[in-house]
């Protein structure tokens, strides 16, 4: 798994590209650390590249979310496609899901 981040339209971008699963999971996390730590207003998670998603992976996702939430700042989550979108829609999470970059800047 590949994660970088980067300020886009305001926001903190993570791309991500690879699974995330059990082995990588805690590397996503130790990159969207500093993000909480600095008190970035709007996290975004691009999946784009991400070509599976499981459960270790998801509650990092869900985790990081929750973090955000309770400090009155946002997450989003963009790009998550085939099965990495299936999973987010089984999990039955309430993670903010758009297509692209752009629909959450409009």
């Amino acid at each position: 798994m590949q994660v970088s981040t980067q300020d886009v339209h305001g926001f903190s971008v993570v791309s991500i590209h690879g699974s995330i699963d059990f082995f990588t999971s805690p590397s996503l996390s130790r990159a969207i650390g500093p993000l909480l730590d600095s008190g970035s207003e709007h996290i975004v998670l691009d999946l784009s590249g991400v070509d599976f998603l499981d459960r270790s992976g998801l509650t990092v996702l869900v985790g990081t979310a929750t973090q955000q939430r309770y400090a009155q700042r946002r997450l989003s989550v963009v790009g998550a496609a085939g099965a990495v979108r299936g999973t987010l829609e089984r999990s039955e999470t309430d993670l903010p899901s758009f297509g692209a970059l752009e629909e959450i800047a409009a």
